[in-house]
């Protein structure tokens, strides 16, 4: 016989139980990600930290990365690669670097469906607009709505930028996806400099 006031120990019950198992999955689970979240710190840093030395236009820092990761097309998280940013910036130095790193002349970013070659264009920078060409860059390539780099040169009026590409057999008549050619552009935005230099290079 036992005692009035002892108590008996029950037997867990179901629910019980499976809090424990679910209790020792999630221990299991954390000390696998903290154990393992210095290897994926060390994998990523540095392409990480090699987009930012390029948006920051940290060359010596970009060079110095670059030994390390040999990652010449690493892209940001949103799918923009750093030549492409690096165009952005108006940054012909590290364009260029890059380039002679292993850079795709020809990669796009996700955000516009534009490259290096439209994104120096656009903004009128002749070096970085010769720099791509003469790295093989195709002057006809279009963006996700067909526009090509003549045009972004035509839209931002970057008249020696349009003769630079016209000079490298940039297509005249290459249109956008709503059919609407370089020079159409320049006759609708009556950039009259511009549709000289359509004229004389025909």
């Amino acid at each position: 016989m036992t005692d009035i006031g002892q108590k008996r120990a029950h037997p867990p019950n179901g629910t019980d139980m499976k809090r424990k198992l679910l209790f020792v999955s999630l221990a299991a689970a954390l000390v696998a990600i903290l154990s393992g979240a210095p290897a994926a710190r060390a994998q990523y840093s540095t392409p990480y930290e090699l987009i930012k030395a390029v948006k920051d236009r940290d060359y010596a820092k970009i060079r110095s990365l670059m030994l390390k990761c040999r990652c010449p097309n690493a892209r940001t998280t949103e799918g923009i690669p750093i030549l492409v940013i690096a165009a952005r910036n108006g940054d012909t130095t590290t364009a260029r670097f890059l380039i002679e790193s292993g850079a795709n002349v020809t990669a796009r970013a996700e955000d516009t469906g534009t490259n290096a070659l439209m994104e120096f264009a656009q903004r009128g920078n002749l070096d970085g607009v010769r720099l791509l060409i003469e790295s093989g860059a195709d002057p006809d390539a279009g963006d996700d709505t067909g526009q090509t780099a003549l045009i972004y040169a035509v839209r931002a009026r970057k008249a020696r930028v349009v003769r630079a590409l016209l000079e490298a057999g940039a297509n005249p008549d290459m249109a956008d996806y709503q059919g609407r050619t370089p020079l159409d552009v320049a006759r609708q935005m009556r950039y009259r400099d511009i549709e000289k230099l359509f004229a004389d290079a025909s």
